[in-house]
């Protein structure tokens, strides 16, 4: 996978959990002491040390969501027939390979939106509850509904895409021993 690629997939992954660490942050420190901590700047500079605070917390929730669904894709690569570890060692053509290396990008932003959507939902519930006063329920049950929305809908996707992405390495698979033999 081209580096620029990861790069912007784990930056996404980053934004989502930062979302949630500074939802959370937020709620136990307070608003006016967040300020105080990290001033806001209209420097073009300032960009930067965020860029690399997004990035981090894309590598870290990126192997947090790796650990948690793990399981799940080995289980979907072992239904499938699949006879070799990893999708990655097979070999390519240049099509297949960019198919292969989309679907991968795919789900690792999807299993990372399955966490961050949870994760979101429950520091927004916390930040809510201790930050506003007008319109709260509406607002709590706005974030709760959109939040497990996202969830559900990021699972219900990534399942389909293992098993749609497992099905045609098993045929890319059958194909490569077809020559070999």
């Amino acid at each position: 996978m081209e580096t620029t690629k990861l790069y912007v997939e784990l930056l996404v992954i980053g934004l989502e959990s930062f979302t949630g660490v500074s939802l959370t942050a937020a709620s136990i420190i307070g608003i006016e002491n967040i300020k105080k901590i990290v001033p806001c700047s209209e420097n073009v500079l300032a960009i930067f040390p965020l860029l690399g605070t997004l990035y981090i917390f894309g590598i870290i929730f990126d192997r947090l969501a790796d650990l948690i669904f793990q399981p799940i894709e080995n289980y979907f690569r072992i239904k499938s027939g699949l006879k070799i570890n990893s999708i990655m060692l097979l070999s390519f053509d240049e099509n297949q390979f960019d198919f292969i290396t989309y679907s991968r990008s795919r789900m690792r932003i999807l299993r990372a939106t399955i966490i961050n959507s949870i994760f979101i939902m429950i520091s927004s519930v916390f930040f809510i509850s201790l930050n506003i006063t007008e319109n709260k329920v509406e607002l709590l049950l706005f974030i709760i509904v959109f939040c497990l929305f996202a969830s559900i809908i990021s699972f219900i996707s990534f399942i389909r895409l293992i098993k749609n992405t497992y099905i045609k390495a098993v045929v890319i698979e059958t194909n490569l021993n077809k020559i070999k033999d």
